[in-house]
């Protein structure tokens, strides 16, 4: 993870369905994301491999935040975004996770297009504020 000197928020990626490559303030900008859910234990329950619209925030002493959009109808898949599983964000060549995340929430969207599923997860920092 990137030291970040300032105070203000700074986007790692955001993910723009509409191009083809991530766009902002991605190290790699050609690199592609692979994101998983994963167990509390970390057991694989699935990998997401439709997401998009995602956002990866990082803020100094605060939980890294990550958001992105998922088809609604992949129901075997969605069963899934629940607390305390978390999310495991990769690039493509990575077998180490860049950020493993909690899920926060989770939103069903209606729209002229479909319904998806608005997802937001924090970092695993944020389990410190529900222990204390």
């Amino acid at each position: 993870m990137p030291f970040l000197a300032k105070k203000f928020a700074v986007e790692v990626f955001n993910w723009d369905a509409s191009v083809a490559a991530p766009t902002a303030a991605a190290t790699h900008p050609e690199q592609i994301y692979r994101i998983e859910v994963r167990s509390n234990a970390g057991v694989m329950l699935a990998i997401l491999d439709k997401w998009y619209s995602g956002k990866w925030r990082q803020k100094v002493n605060e939980p890294d935040e990550l958001h992105f959009s998922y088809p609604f109808d992949e129901t075997t898949k969605t069963t899934h975004f629940d607390f305390p599983n978390q999310i495991w964000l990769y690039d493509s060549a990575a077998t180490t996770p860049l950020q493993k995340f909690h899920i926060a929430g989770r939103k069903k969207i209606s729209e002229d297009t479909g319904t998806r599923w608005e997802i937001r997860c924090k970092s695993l920092l944020a389990q410190l504020g529900r222990e204390t």
